[in-house]
């Protein structure tokens, strides 16, 4: 996979933060593939934040292309146990104004989630299922 740049300029648009991102069937494959290991007792926070990280965007994709209300509402949601886990570990990567640039439902669930209370925990138990309505 190409190296990407860590800090487009800004304001980029939906189309340059996935310009060089996997197809979107590949990348469903790999997320699926994820899903598989961070459902093992063994995984790491890491893998699990790989894992919360590739499904929002690949659920954010799904969203912007289909305009479907539960394509959104789904996206949203990944994005949001993706902020948990990450104020959970504290990890943090930038603005909160950064980062919701790349789709609307990506906005929209770091607005929500400014009200989640911090350390929020974010558990295999509780982690969202590949695309399934509307997936390519």
């Amino acid at each position: 996979m190409p190296e990407l740049d860590p800090s487009p300029p800004l304001p980029f648009t939906f189309r340059d933060a996935y310009s060089r991102a996997p197809r979107l069937l590949d990348e469903t494959a790999a997320v699926t593939r994820l899903q598989a290991l961070v459902g093992d007792a063994d995984s790491t926070p890491d893998e699990l934040r790989e894992y919360l990280l590739r499904y929002a965007a690949l659920a954010d994709r799904q969203a912007e292309t289909t305009g479907d209300q539960h394509d959104i509402n789904e996206a949203e949601r990944t994005a949001e146990q993706l902020l948990n886990h990450d104020r959970q570990h504290g990890v943090t990567a930038g603005s909160t104004d950064k980062t919701t640039r790349c789709g609307p439902a990506t906005a929209a669930a770091a607005t929500s989630a400014r009200n989640t209370p911090p350390g929020t925990p974010t558990t295999s138990a509780n982690l969202p299922a590949p695309l399934a309505k509307g997936s390519p």
